[in-house]
C-alpha cells in the first residue's frame, strides 16, 4: 500500500524571505549579497538617469564621479568598481542647472553575509533661464518675464502624464524714479563700493531646491553660514514646490517710497490657494512669511486679491530667493499579499538535484489620479519624482529565480512546489488645502519557501518484524 506524504522544506516563512528589493525616494539601494568572498573584492556601483524637470529624458549630459569624467549612454551613467567612501556626483548639460550630491557607499550585512551597494537614482535637470538685467533709471519701468515651473510631466514610461499647460511665472517690474530719487540710490550704491547706478544689475533666475539658493547667496558674495546639505525640505513639512532668486549683486537697495521693485508671480488659483511662502538671503535655510500679514524686513506687501497672480512688492532690494512650498501627504491605506505564480517541477523515477526554480511577480507601481487642475499636475510630478522609474503604466511581470542553497535533492515521482506571497501597498498623496490627490499601488517584496509532495511506501508491522510493501 502506499501513502502521500508532504514534505515542507521551509526556510522562512512567517517573516518571509525577501526576493524582491522596493526603492525609496527618488531611486534605489540594491545590495549584492556574497558568501565567502573577502570585503576588498566586493565593488559598489552608482547609476543613474537623467531626466529634465518635465521627466523627459536628456541626452549629451556630463557625468563626474569624484572629479572624473564618466561614460553617458543616451541619458544613464553606470560606474562600477567603487571601494568604501565618499563620493561626488556632478551632472552638467549647458542650458540646465548644474547638480551635485554626495554618495556615500559601505560594505553592509545583509543576512549575516557582506554585501556591496548599487546606488540606482533619477536625476532632474531645471532650466537655467534668467530675466535680461535691470536697472533702476528715470526712463519708463521695466519688466521681464520667466517660467520657474510647469504642470507638464512624463511618467517613467515616456508618456506625458497630463494635458494641462498651467504653468508659474515671474513677471518683475522696476519703476521710473526721479533725478533726486536716482541720486539717492546712486549714493547707496557708492558707499557700498560701486561707482554708479548702472552697477545695480537686478536679476531673477528659478531655483529647485535649497542647492540653487546657495548658489545665489554664494555668487553674490553673500554670507552663508551653516551651510548644510542641499534639500528640498522646507519648514512645517512643505516641499518646495516653485522657487525664484532674486540677484543684485552685493548691493542692498532701499527703494524710494511708493516705488518698490515688484515680482508678479502668476500662478493658478487653486495653487496659490495652497501655498506657503518661504524666504532665504544666505541659502543656508527657509524662513517663513505670511503671505496675508508678512511684516518682514524689506516687504512692502504681499496681494492675493487679483485672479491667479502674487503681487510681491520689496521695498529693499538685496539677493535672496523665495519658495512657494506645498504640504504634501502620504497615507496607506491598505497592505495586503497576493499569491505569486510558480509552475511545479515533476520528477520521475529517478531522483535528481534541483539548484533553482522560476517563479513572477509583479513590479512596478502604478498611479491613478482622482482629481484634476493645475495643483493635482503638480503632485502628479511630486508622485513621479517620488518612485522615480518604478513608475509604470500598468504593473510589469518579472521572472525570478527561488535558489536552493545547497541544491535540494528532490525525490523519484516527487512535485515540487513554490508556496508564498508579494506584498501590495495602496498609498494616497494629497496636498493640504487642496483636493489634488493621487493613489500609488505598489508591489513590493515577495516572499517564498519550497514544499515537495512524493510518495513513500508505508511501513507496516508483520510478526514482530518491519515490512515495507
Amino acid at each position: 500500500m502506499k501513502k502521500y506524504f508532504v514534505k515542507a522544506l521551509i526556510l522562512v516563512f512567517g517573516l518571509g524571505v525577501a526576493t524582491t528589493f522596493t526603492a525609496c525616494h527618488n531611486g534605489e539601494d540594491s545590495v549584492q549579497v556574497t558568501n565567502d568572498v573577502p570585503t576588498t573584492n566586493l565593488k559598489h556601483s552608482i547609476s543613474g538617469t537623467i531626466l529634465a524637470s518635465d521627466g523627459s529624458e536628456l541626452t549629451n549630459a556630463t557625468v563626474k564621479i569624484n572629479g572624473s569624467t564618466v561614460a553617458v549612454s543616451g541619458s544613464t551613467f553606470t560606474k562600477d568598481g567603487l571601494t568604501d567612501g565618499s563620493y561626488k556626483v556632478e551632472i552638467s548639460k549647458a542650458g540646465y542647472k548644474s547638480i551635485e550630491e554626495t554618495v556615500d557607499l559601505a560594505i553592509e550585512t545583509v543576512n549575516g553575509k557582506k554585501a556591496a551597494k548599487n546606488v540606482v537614482k533619477v536625476y532632474y535637470l531645471a532650466n537655467d533661464v534668467a530675466t535680461t538685467a535691470q536697472t533702476v533709471a528715470t526712463t519708463a519701468q521695466t519688466s521681464s518675464e520667466i517660467t520657474i515651473e510647469t504642470t507638464s510631466q512624463k511618467d517613467a514610461d515616456g508618456n506625458k502624464a497630463n494635458d494641462t499647460e498651467e504653468s508659474i511665472t515671474v513677471q518683475t517690474e522696476t519703476q521710473a524714479v526721479t533725478a533726486a530719487e536716482q541720486n539717492d540710490i546712486e549714493a547707496q550704491i557708492k558707499a557700498q563700493g560701486g561707482t554708479s547706478i548702472n552697477d545695480l544689475q537686478i536679476s531673477v533666475t528659478n531655483i529647485t531646491s535649497l542647492e540653487d539658493a546657495k548658489a545665489v547667496a554664494r555668487a553674490n558674495n553673500v554670507a552663508a553660514s551653516r551651510m548644510t546639505r542641499a534639500t528640498t525640505a522646507m519648514p512645517n513639512n512643505n516641499e518646495l514646490l516653485a522657487g525664484v532668486a532674486l540677484q543684485a549683486g552685493k548691493f542692498q537697495i532701499n527703494m524710494p517710497a511708493g516705488k518698490p521693485y515688484v515680482m508678479k508671480v502668476k500662478m493658478p488659483d487653486d495653487v496659490k490657494g495652497a501655498i506657503s511662502l518661504f524666504r532665504t538671503y544666505t541659502g543656508d535655510k527657509w524662513t517663513a512669511i505670511d503671505i496675508k500679514n508678512p511684516q518682514a524686513e524689506g516687504i512692502e506687501s504681499i496681494d492675493l486679491s487679483t485672479p491667479g497672480m502674487v503681487l510681491i512688492k520689496l521695498s529693499i532690494v538685496r539677493t535672496q530667493s523665495f519658495g512657494f512650498g506645498v504640504v504634501v501627504g502620504s497615507s496607506v491605506d491598505e497592505t495586503s499579499y497576493e499569491d505569486i505564480e510558480a509552475a511545479p517541477i515533476t520528477n520521475g523515477a529517478t531522483a535528481r538535484s534541483i539548484s533553482s526554480m522560476p517563479y513572477t511577480v509583479k513590479a512596478g507601481v502604478v498611479v491613478s489620479q482622482s482629481s484634476t487642475g493645475a495643483l493635482t499636475d503638480f503632485l502628479r510630478k511630486i508622485v513621479v519624482r517620488t518612485y522615480g522609474t518604478r513608475l509604470v503604466k500598468e504593473a510589469k511581470i518579472v521572472t525570478k529565480n527561488y535558489v536552493f542553497q545547497p541544491a535540494y535533492q528532490m525525490h523519484a515521482n516527487g512535485t515540487l512546489y513554490l508556496s508564498g506571497f508579494q506584498k501590495v501597498k495602496v498609498t494616497t498623496f494629497s496636498v493640504s488645502n487642496s483636493n489634488a490627490k493621487f493613489t500609488a499601488t505598489e508591489y513590493g517584496d515577495a516572499f517564498v519557501a519550497p514544499y515537495e509532495v512524493f510518495d513513500e511506501d508505508e511501513i507496516t508491522v508483520h510478526d514482530g518484524g518491519s515490512v515495507r510493501r
